[in-house]
């Protein structure tokens, strides 16, 4: 019957040959038999591939000699052995933290408790820190402990060895099937990592927001003509004047320009659950799936983030910048368009066309934000908002017309107070204008402009007012302006 420990005792002038077949460690009662010695002189370590490192985990230090001896020599796929002893499941725990890149483990099971190394095998593979590329070799002395069976089958283990069966060509096997396994894990979770990679690059240019609405697990799954139809929300928004801006810019700060706004705006898209559909300049386009109350929350935070960009530029003596956001809501269709050779995923509607157009007409009315009628019936609670009626507009080839609204939450807050104070009287001389009373709207409009000077949308219906009362108004008008620019 074996003994608790292993007794192994080499004379220091004995060699063990990795092809001895004679048992590495006897019974009690057995004597440890060395190959005679031979001339293995080693050739120079000409790579430079680090050494695999194997862990040897026994409490008895001649387990840990004659493992050592009978490796000596080891090399595969050039690369040699680096060992490591612990003498306790406890010092085992702490070298496979110091070590990351530990290749094998041979170890005990008997050693401070009678399953130290068993629950080693547990805290490895399933503790905190899981660890399931090492290799493990369960090599014991004491098969009674821990039946072969039942230890293969209960525990993560790669092999299992009786010390007592164990020779040296058989060591060298394992350790070799070991290595080999241990390496071809390795280059899968390269392999992994490298298309992982692959996928979060894909994602910068195919939003996986796109891949989710089309059912598809990743990008390599998407084909061309893959579509779908879904109501959403589009916000476009654009650098007012940019090219006056660039001529004082190098092509190389223009780059940086752009690159510094997208940065910035990008991630309040995704905070308010939408996603970037494309940049197209130094426009985006975003989408928002699920409520139109997160596109005019992530507007109105892009204009507040333009504040902070604009403070920056004005301690630099640089012009300051502004953007238009225009929002609509609606049915559109999202997929994937080109040739087979270059797909790209996009949104296909004349949604996306309005909400184009709205940002169109920031500039008209000077306004920071403009959202259309449908989009405003999709609020929760507008009245949380600070917003006005601005004019009906009809899109250059369509039949219906939409009502243009104004959110005003990022101006300062004395355009605020101005707007709001001006709102009742600038309604009435909407409505007058409407009904063609230009005289009555006329008079409105000129009050609510002797209290907020500046408000470019009085501004255009005092003008209009006055010329249709002058002269008239065309045949079949009905106050609709047509969008045909954007």
């Amino acid at each position: 019957m074996p003994s608790k420990r292993d007794e192994v005792s080499p004379s220091e002038d004995e060699n063990i040959s990795l092809f001895d077949d004679e048992l590495l460690f006897a019974d009690e009662d057995d004597e440890l038999i060395f190959a005679d010695e031979t001339d293995q002189t080693q050739d120079a370590d000409t790579s430079n591939l680090p050494p695999w490192k194997v862990l040897i985990v026994d409490d008895e230090e001649e387990v840990h000699s004659v493992t050592k001896l009978a490796l000596n020599d080891f090399e595969f796929e050039d690369r040699k052995l680096d060992f490591m002893s612990a003498f306790s499941s406890l010092e085992a725990k702490k070298r496979v933290e110091e070590n990351g890149d530990i290749a094998l483990i041979l170890l005990d099971v008997v050693m401070e408790t009678d399953d130290a190394g068993l629950k080693f095998v547990e805290t490895l593979r399933k503790g905190e820190q899981a660890n399931s590329m090492i290799r493990i070799v369960l090599r014991t002395g004491q098969p009674g402990y821990a039946p072969e069976e039942s230890v293969i089958m209960d525990y993560d283990i790669n092999d299992y060895k009786a010390k007592t069966e164990l020779t040296t060509q058989k060591l060298f096997t394992t350790v070799i099937a070991a290595l080999r396994s241990y390496r071809d894990i390795q280059k899968l979770e390269e392999q992994r990592r490298e298309i992982e990679n692959i996928a979060v690059a894909a994602a910068r240019f195919v939003p996986t927001d796109i891949l989710r609405f089309l059912q598809k697990d990743s990008i390599v799954d998407v084909g061309l003509g893959d579509q779908t139809q879904c109501e959403m929300t589009v916000l476009f928004s654009d650098v007012r004047n940019f090219t006056l801006l660039s001529e004082n810019m190098t092509p190389y700060e223009s780059f940086n320009f752009i690159n510094e706004l997208l940065n910035r705006f990008g991630p309040i898209v995704r905070q308010h659950h939408g996603f970037i559909d494309k940049y197209i300049g130094d426009s985006v386009m975003a989408l928002f799936p699920n409520e139109a109350n997160h596109a005019i929350k992530a507007g109105i935070e892009m204009q507040n983030e333009l504040k902070e960009i604009n403070a920056n530029r004005h301690k630099k003596d640089q012009p300051l910048v502004q953007i238009g956001i225009g929002i609509h809501t609606g049915k559109l269709i999202l997929g994937m368009i080109g040739e087979k050779e270059r797909l790209e995923g996009t949104v296909i509607s004349d949604v996306v066309n309005t909400a184009a157009r709205m940002e169109g007409l920031t500039k008209r009315y000077k306004s920071p934000i403009l959202i259309s009628e449908q989009t405003l019936k999709e609020l929760d609670q507008p009245i949380k908002h600070n917003y006005r009626f601005m004019e009906h507009v009809k899109v250059k080839g369509k039949i219906q017309s939409t009502s243009v609204y104004e959110i005003y939450d990022s101006e300062p807050q004395e355009i605020i107070k101005l707007k709001n104070g001006t709102q009742e009287i600038l309604d009435q001389g909407i409505h007058a204008y409407y009904k063609q009373k230009f005289a009555v709207a006329a008079e409105h409009f000129q009050q609510s402009l002797s209290n907020y000077p500046n408000d470019r949308i009085a501004q255009i219906y005092l003008e209009l007012a006055e010329i249709y009362e002058r002269n008239g108004i065309p045949d079949e008008w009905n106050g609709e302006i047509e969008m045909t620019e954007k």
